[in-house]
């Protein structure tokens, strides 16, 4: 029984030095640290360029919105020229009530062509010569 005591204390002492000795390498290493990778940073919008229009192109725009079949029967070069006639005849002293006549008589006397070249020449005058805008009302 001696022997058996031994052996146990011998067993214990040598598992106490196993025990030990690994822990003299340093601490046990914990878990593997994981990799995160960075947030992708969000897409950006870049709008697209606003078209860029001049003067005359905004101009032959709006009366060929407002008055498509009258504004058909004029080229875009026409319809400038209008505007340019326009405020050359105002320069000159000219009313705008006898510029719409003069010019609506050059079409027909319907109400629609009245509507038609008061447009055309109140946009003209807004394009081209806004210094006579206070002859339109």
């Amino acid at each position: 029984m001696k022997k058996l005591i031994i052996l146990l204390v011998v067993s214990l002492f040598a598992i106490g030095l196993a025990s030990c000795s690994s822990n003299s390498a340093g601490p046990t290493p914990g878990p593997a640290p994981t990799y995160t990778p960075p947030p992708e940073p969000a897409p950006t919008y870049t709008p697209k360029p606003e078209p860029t229009y001049s003067t005359d192109d905004l101009y032959v725009m709006a009366i060929r919105d407002q008055y498509p079949y009258y504004a058909s029967l004029y080229s875009d070069l026409e319809l400038i020229n209008i505007a340019s006639s326009a405020c050359q005849y105002f320069d000159e002293g000219g009313t705008f009530e006898e510029l719409a006549y003069y010019l609506v008589m050059s079409i027909d006397a319907s109400e629609d062509a009245f509507g038609f070249m008061g447009f055309v020449i109140g946009a003209g005058v807004a394009a081209y010569c806004p210094e006579y805008s206070y002859l339109l009302s």
